[in-house]
């Protein structure tokens, strides 16, 4: 199997999520119909994807087991190692969402780092709050190679490059200025851009 795009990526995460849901509800098998309802993408597509990281449905009138569609997909995306996250740029609802909503044995949030001072109230034994000055430091000491990147668009160039020089390999960009590296991996995520764009679909959808 080669590297996969982007695009199936994402589309894997996404069948996971909702793998693990039906696992929590007991269902023991899913077929394409069900998953491109749930998903939007066609059932085609999603044999595709499936038959890339070669999971099969060996019943084809109950579907795929889910169990089985779920280790597939853990093989190819999770990574060899524990990978240890920071978040730079503090923001408690986000925080609170990766801690209680994400959940994952290989990655793990370990670390947030904030402008103002660290409370202590916000600690936990496994996630530590830091101030920024610590950046550079402490992401070098625990090890961090992945960072989400949430800090003013004024700061973003000047954090990538702390980061960088720090040893990380790979930083989601949720700033508002566009990250260009080839020195690691970035993955931006434009929230103002999101905006517009459902701004915009939703003033021209009552002309469709």
């Amino acid at each position: 199997m080669g590297i996969l795009s982007s695009k199936v990526v994402e589309r894997l995460s996404f069948y996971r999520q909702l793998l693990l849901k039906y696992d929590n509800a007991q269902q023991s098998h899913v077929n394409s119909a069900q998953l491109s309802r749930l998903t939007g993408a066609t059932q085609e597509t999603i044999r595709r994807d499936l038959m890339l990281i070669g999971c099969q449905s060996l019943n084809i009138r109950k579907g795929y087991l889910v169990k089985d569609m779920v280790d597939c997909i853990n093989k190819v995306l999770d990574p060899f190692e524990l990978s240890r996250i920071a978040l730079v740029g503090d923001n408690d609802a986000f925080t609170e969402t990766l801690l209680y909503e994400y959940e994952n044995r290989h990655i793990r949030l370990v670390a947030v780092f904030d402008f103002d001072t660290v409370n202590e109230a916000f600690c936990r034994n496994d996630m530590q709050r830091f101030h920024f000055d610590e950046l550079h430091d402490t992401i070098r000491s625990l090890d961090i190679r992945l960072v989400i990147l949430n800090v003013p668009g004024a700061f973003t160039c000047q954090t990538a490059d702390i980061l960088i020089n720090a040893g990380v390999k790979g930083i989601i960009n949720l700033s508002p200025v566009h990250l260009e590296s080839k020195a690691i991996y970035v993955e931006n995520l434009n929230i103002i851009t999101a905006i517009e764009k459902a701004s915009y679909f939703m003033k021209w959808r009552q002309y469709v």
